[in-house]
């Protein structure tokens, strides 16, 4: 192990699609620097104005990106 990540753990990343879990996943802590594009297709429709949340949870020094979030009809 590292001093950043000095026991082993877990990121948690999902997207919610208002109140509606539509993706999610775990990477193990420490990882290696990574892109990872994700094309999630919604189980649901959503009204215009429905938030969509980027949850992450995470710890240790570490940056996260988000490159583009696009919503396709």
């Amino acid at each position: 192990m590292n001093d950043t990540a000095p026991e082993a753990a877990e990121a948690h990343v999902a997207v919610l699609l208002g109140e509606q879990l539509v993706w999610e996943t775990t990477l193990p802590i420490p990882t290696p620097s990574a892109v990872h594009d994700v094309e999630v297709p919604a189980s649901a429709a959503a009204s215009q104005g429905t938030p969509v949340v980027i949850h992450l949870h995470n710890h240790g020094s570490n940056a996260w990106n988000l490159g583009h979030l696009r919503v396709q009809p």
